[in-house]
Protein backbone atom coordinates (compact mmCIF):
# COMPACT_ATOMS: atom_id res chain seq x y z
CA UNK A 1 0.00 0.00 0.00
CA UNK A 2 1.25 3.50 -0.89
CA UNK A 3 -0.06 6.72 0.65
CA UNK A 4 0.84 10.34 0.36
CA UNK A 5 2.36 12.19 3.29
CA UNK A 6 -1.11 12.81 4.73
CA UNK A 7 -2.15 9.16 4.70
CA UNK A 8 -4.32 9.22 1.52
CA UNK A 9 -4.13 5.96 -0.39
CA UNK A 10 -2.56 6.24 -3.86
CA UNK A 11 -1.69 2.59 -4.55
CA UNK A 12 -3.35 -0.60 -3.28
CA UNK A 13 -2.17 -3.88 -4.74
CA UNK A 14 -4.03 -7.16 -5.20
CA UNK A 15 -2.73 -8.60 -1.91
CA UNK A 16 -4.10 -5.59 -0.05
CA UNK A 17 -7.45 -6.00 -1.75
CA UNK A 18 -7.61 -9.67 -0.74
CA UNK A 19 -6.55 -8.95 2.83
CA UNK A 20 -8.92 -6.01 3.35
CA UNK A 21 -11.89 -7.00 1.22
CA UNK A 22 -11.82 -3.57 -0.42
CA UNK A 23 -11.13 -2.79 -4.05
CA UNK A 24 -8.65 -0.03 -4.82
CA UNK A 25 -11.35 2.15 -6.33
CA UNK A 26 -13.19 2.14 -2.99
CA UNK A 27 -10.15 3.47 -1.11
CA UNK A 28 -8.36 5.66 -3.63
CA UNK A 29 -7.52 9.11 -2.20
CA UNK A 30 -9.05 8.20 1.15
CA UNK A 31 -7.07 8.43 4.39
CA UNK A 32 -6.23 4.85 5.27
CA UNK A 33 -6.59 5.18 9.05
CA UNK A 34 -10.17 6.40 8.63
CA UNK A 35 -11.20 3.03 7.14
CA UNK A 36 -8.57 0.41 7.91
CA UNK A 37 -7.42 1.23 11.46
CA UNK A 38 -9.51 0.73 14.64
CA UNK A 39 -10.57 4.10 16.11
CA UNK A 40 -8.53 3.58 19.28
CA UNK A 41 -5.38 2.97 17.16
CA UNK A 42 -5.74 5.96 14.81
CA UNK A 43 -3.57 8.36 16.84
CA UNK A 44 -0.78 5.78 16.98
CA UNK A 45 -0.93 5.38 13.18
CA UNK A 46 -0.74 9.15 12.70
CA UNK A 47 2.25 9.33 15.06
CA UNK A 48 4.13 6.71 13.02
CA UNK A 49 3.55 8.77 9.87
CA UNK A 50 4.82 11.95 11.52
CA UNK A 51 7.92 10.22 12.90
CA UNK A 52 8.69 8.72 9.50
CA UNK A 53 8.60 12.12 7.82
CA UNK A 54 11.05 13.49 10.37
CA UNK A 55 13.55 10.60 10.13
CA UNK A 56 13.04 9.29 6.55
CA UNK A 57 14.26 5.89 7.77
CA UNK A 58 12.45 2.57 7.23
CA UNK A 59 10.35 1.69 10.25
CA UNK A 60 8.91 -1.60 11.46
CA UNK A 61 5.46 -1.30 12.91
CA UNK A 62 2.68 -3.67 13.96
CA UNK A 63 -0.93 -2.59 13.94
CA UNK A 64 -4.45 -3.91 13.75
CA UNK A 65 -6.27 -3.79 10.43
CA UNK A 66 -10.04 -3.76 10.00
CA UNK A 67 -11.37 -5.53 6.91
CA UNK A 68 -14.48 -4.57 4.99
CA UNK A 69 -16.49 -7.21 6.88
CA UNK A 70 -15.21 -5.83 10.24
CA UNK A 71 -12.75 -8.64 10.86
CA UNK A 72 -9.72 -7.53 12.87
CA UNK A 73 -6.32 -8.71 11.63
CA UNK A 74 -2.83 -8.08 12.90
CA UNK A 75 -0.40 -6.73 10.30
CA UNK A 76 3.37 -6.37 10.58
CA UNK A 77 4.43 -3.37 8.47
CA UNK A 78 7.72 -2.30 6.96
CA UNK A 79 7.25 1.43 6.30
CA UNK A 80 9.51 3.54 4.10
CA UNK A 81 9.45 7.12 2.81
CA UNK A 82 10.17 7.77 -0.86
CA UNK A 83 10.05 10.78 -3.20
CA UNK A 84 9.12 10.89 -6.86
CA UNK A 85 11.00 12.88 -9.50
CA UNK A 86 9.09 16.01 -8.49
CA UNK A 87 10.07 15.66 -4.84
CA UNK A 88 6.61 14.63 -3.68
CA UNK A 89 6.78 12.35 -0.62
CA UNK A 90 5.01 9.03 -0.48
CA UNK A 91 4.81 6.40 2.25
CA UNK A 92 5.24 2.79 1.19
CA UNK A 93 3.74 0.21 3.55
CA UNK A 94 4.68 -3.43 2.95
CA UNK A 95 2.69 -5.63 5.30
CA UNK A 96 2.41 -9.28 6.32
CA UNK A 97 -0.68 -10.71 7.99
CA UNK A 98 0.58 -12.24 11.25
CA UNK A 99 -2.85 -12.85 12.81
CA UNK A 100 -2.46 -16.63 12.91
CA UNK A 101 1.10 -16.36 14.18
CA UNK A 102 -0.04 -13.99 16.91
CA UNK A 103 -2.92 -16.30 17.85
CA UNK A 104 -0.53 -19.25 18.06
CA UNK A 105 1.77 -17.26 20.36
CA UNK A 106 -1.20 -16.30 22.52
CA UNK A 107 -2.27 -19.94 22.78
CA UNK A 108 1.29 -20.93 23.66
CA UNK A 109 1.34 -18.25 26.35
CA UNK A 110 -1.93 -19.51 27.81
CA UNK A 111 -0.68 -23.10 27.83
CA UNK A 112 2.52 -21.99 29.55
CA UNK A 113 0.47 -20.10 32.14
CA UNK A 114 -1.54 -23.28 32.81
CA UNK A 115 1.63 -25.36 33.16
CA UNK A 116 3.29 -22.84 35.48
CA UNK A 117 0.25 -22.51 37.77
CA UNK A 118 -0.43 -26.26 37.93
CA UNK A 119 0.30 -27.99 41.24
CA UNK A 120 1.39 -31.09 39.32
CA UNK A 121 5.04 -31.82 38.59
CA UNK A 122 5.39 -31.32 34.80
CA UNK A 123 8.50 -31.57 32.67
CA UNK A 124 9.54 -32.12 29.06
CA UNK A 125 12.66 -34.04 28.08
CA UNK A 126 14.33 -35.48 25.02
CA UNK A 127 14.46 -39.25 24.62
CA UNK A 128 17.82 -39.37 26.45
CA UNK A 129 16.23 -37.89 29.58
CA UNK A 130 17.70 -34.38 29.29
CA UNK A 131 15.15 -31.88 30.62
CA UNK A 132 14.15 -29.01 28.34
CA UNK A 133 11.27 -27.64 30.46
CA UNK A 134 10.35 -27.90 34.13
CA UNK A 135 7.36 -26.10 35.60
CA UNK A 136 7.21 -24.15 38.85
CA UNK A 137 5.77 -27.04 40.90
CA UNK A 138 8.54 -29.30 39.58
CA UNK A 139 11.24 -26.83 40.58
CA UNK A 140 9.72 -26.61 44.06
CA UNK A 141 9.57 -30.40 44.51
CA UNK A 142 13.18 -30.79 43.35
CA UNK A 143 14.26 -27.79 45.47
CA UNK A 144 15.58 -25.88 42.44
CA UNK A 145 15.68 -22.11 42.90
CA UNK A 146 15.98 -21.24 39.20
CA UNK A 147 16.42 -22.74 35.74
CA UNK A 148 20.21 -22.36 35.59
CA UNK A 149 21.77 -25.61 34.43
CA UNK A 150 18.40 -27.12 33.56
CA UNK A 151 19.72 -28.55 30.28
CA UNK A 152 22.34 -30.50 32.22
CA UNK A 153 19.85 -31.88 34.71
CA UNK A 154 19.10 -35.61 34.50
CA UNK A 155 15.70 -36.43 35.92
CA UNK A 156 16.60 -40.06 36.65
CA UNK A 157 18.85 -38.83 39.47
CA UNK A 158 15.70 -37.72 41.29
CA UNK A 159 14.04 -41.14 41.22
CA UNK A 160 14.62 -43.84 43.87
CA UNK A 161 16.40 -46.87 42.42
CA UNK A 162 13.27 -49.03 42.27
CA UNK A 163 11.25 -46.26 40.59
CA UNK A 164 13.97 -45.55 38.04
CA UNK A 165 14.16 -49.25 37.16
CA UNK A 166 10.38 -49.39 36.67
CA UNK A 167 10.40 -46.29 34.46
CA UNK A 168 13.32 -47.52 32.34
CA UNK A 169 12.07 -51.09 31.96
CA UNK A 170 8.35 -50.43 31.61
CA UNK A 171 7.36 -46.76 31.60
CA UNK A 172 9.42 -45.31 28.75
CA UNK A 173 9.27 -48.42 26.49
CA UNK A 174 5.47 -48.53 26.85
CA UNK A 175 5.15 -44.79 26.14
CA UNK A 176 7.36 -45.09 23.05
CA UNK A 177 5.30 -48.02 21.77
CA UNK A 178 1.76 -47.05 22.75
CA UNK A 179 2.05 -43.28 23.19
CA UNK A 180 1.57 -43.18 26.95
CA UNK A 181 2.21 -44.99 30.21
CA UNK A 182 0.51 -44.57 33.59
CA UNK A 183 1.81 -45.97 36.85
CA UNK A 184 2.87 -45.20 40.40
CA UNK A 185 6.49 -44.33 41.14
CA UNK A 186 8.25 -41.88 43.44
CA UNK A 187 10.51 -38.83 43.47
CA UNK A 188 13.24 -37.92 45.90
CA UNK A 189 12.22 -34.60 47.41
CA UNK A 190 14.75 -33.35 49.92
CA UNK A 191 15.40 -36.25 52.29
CA UNK A 192 12.15 -38.12 51.70
CA UNK A 193 10.63 -40.34 49.06
CA UNK A 194 7.52 -38.75 47.55
CA UNK A 195 4.96 -41.19 46.09
CA UNK A 196 3.55 -39.99 42.77
CA UNK A 197 0.98 -40.92 40.15
CA UNK A 198 3.12 -40.95 37.00
CA UNK A 199 2.05 -40.24 33.40
CA UNK A 200 4.55 -40.38 30.52
CA UNK A 201 3.55 -39.17 27.04
CA UNK A 202 5.51 -39.67 23.82
CA UNK A 203 5.14 -36.85 21.28
CA UNK A 204 5.70 -37.79 17.65
CA UNK A 205 6.21 -35.77 14.46
CA UNK A 206 4.50 -36.20 11.11
CA UNK A 207 6.91 -39.05 10.34
CA UNK A 208 5.72 -40.92 13.45
CA UNK A 209 9.13 -40.45 15.06
CA UNK A 210 9.29 -39.58 18.77
CA UNK A 211 10.65 -36.07 19.22
CA UNK A 212 10.30 -35.64 22.96
CA UNK A 213 8.66 -36.98 26.11
CA UNK A 214 6.51 -35.15 28.60
CA UNK A 215 5.77 -36.24 32.14
CA UNK A 216 2.97 -35.27 34.52
CA UNK A 217 3.37 -36.43 38.10
CA UNK A 218 0.99 -35.84 40.99
CA UNK A 219 1.82 -36.06 44.68
CA UNK A 220 -0.28 -38.90 46.13
CA UNK A 221 1.20 -38.81 49.65
CA UNK A 222 -2.16 -37.95 51.22
CA UNK A 223 -3.91 -40.68 49.22
CA UNK A 224 -1.32 -43.23 50.32
CA UNK A 225 -1.62 -42.10 53.93
CA UNK A 226 -5.42 -42.44 53.81
CA UNK A 227 -5.09 -45.87 52.18
CA UNK A 228 -2.74 -46.92 54.98
CA UNK A 229 -5.15 -45.64 57.63
CA UNK A 230 -8.03 -47.44 55.92
CA UNK A 231 -6.09 -50.72 55.79
CA UNK A 232 -5.13 -50.32 59.44
CA UNK A 233 -8.77 -49.71 60.40
CA UNK A 234 -9.85 -52.73 58.35
CA UNK A 235 -7.21 -54.95 59.99
CA UNK A 236 -8.31 -53.81 63.44
CA UNK A 237 -11.95 -54.53 62.58
CA UNK A 238 -11.00 -58.00 61.32
CA UNK A 239 -9.04 -58.67 64.52
CA UNK A 240 -12.02 -57.61 66.63
CA UNK A 241 -14.34 -59.82 64.55
CA UNK A 242 -11.98 -62.80 64.95
CA UNK A 243 -11.74 -62.21 68.72
CA UNK A 244 -15.52 -61.98 68.97
CA UNK A 245 -15.99 -65.17 66.95
CA UNK A 246 -13.44 -67.01 69.06
CA UNK A 247 -15.13 -65.78 72.25
CA UNK A 248 -18.56 -66.84 71.07
CA UNK A 249 -17.27 -70.21 69.92
CA UNK A 250 -15.60 -70.79 73.29
CA UNK A 251 -18.67 -69.65 75.20
CA UNK A 252 -20.88 -71.87 73.05
CA UNK A 253 -18.66 -74.85 73.84
CA UNK A 254 -18.71 -74.12 77.57
CA UNK A 255 -22.47 -73.63 77.61
CA UNK A 256 -23.11 -76.80 75.57
CA UNK A 257 -20.92 -78.85 77.92
CA UNK A 258 -22.89 -77.69 80.95
CA UNK A 259 -26.22 -78.12 79.19
CA UNK A 260 -25.38 -81.66 78.16
CA UNK A 261 -24.84 -82.45 81.82
CA UNK A 262 -28.16 -80.87 82.77
CA UNK A 263 -29.93 -82.71 79.95
CA UNK A 264 -28.51 -86.04 81.08
CA UNK A 265 -29.54 -85.46 84.67
CA UNK A 266 -33.02 -84.27 83.65
CA UNK A 267 -33.53 -87.42 81.58
CA UNK A 268 -32.43 -89.60 84.51
CA UNK A 269 -34.70 -87.61 86.79
CA UNK A 270 -37.66 -88.12 84.43
CA UNK A 271 -37.23 -91.93 84.65
CA UNK A 272 -37.65 -91.95 88.43
CA UNK A 273 -40.88 -91.87 90.45
CA UNK A 274 -41.88 -88.22 90.70
CA UNK A 275 -44.88 -86.42 91.98
CA UNK A 276 -47.06 -84.72 89.44
CA UNK A 277 -45.53 -81.33 90.26
CA UNK A 278 -41.96 -82.68 90.16
CA UNK A 279 -42.52 -84.26 86.74
CA UNK A 280 -43.89 -80.92 85.49
CA UNK A 281 -40.62 -79.24 86.52
CA UNK A 282 -38.48 -81.98 84.92
CA UNK A 283 -40.35 -81.66 81.65
CA UNK A 284 -39.88 -77.85 81.71
CA UNK A 285 -36.13 -78.38 82.14
CA UNK A 286 -36.08 -80.78 79.16
CA UNK A 287 -38.07 -78.35 76.98
CA UNK A 288 -35.71 -75.46 77.80
CA UNK A 289 -32.69 -77.64 76.96
CA UNK A 290 -34.17 -78.50 73.56
CA UNK A 291 -34.70 -74.80 72.77
CA UNK A 292 -31.12 -73.83 73.76
CA UNK A 293 -29.51 -76.61 71.77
Amino acid sequence: MVTDADGRITRFNRACEEASGYEFKELKDKVFWDLLIPPEKVEAAKLVHRELKSTSLPKDYTSQWITKDDKVCLISWRISLIKDEKGVEYVVLAGIDITEESEVKEIQKRILDILETSSDFIFISDITGKITYLNSAGRKILSLKDLNGLSELKIDSYYPKWANELIQSEGIPTALKEGLWVGETALISGSRELPISHLILAHKDEKDEVKYLSTVARDISRQKRLEGELLSTRDKALDIAKTKSAFLANMSHEIRTSLNGIIGLSEILSNTELTKEQRKYAEAIQSSNDILL
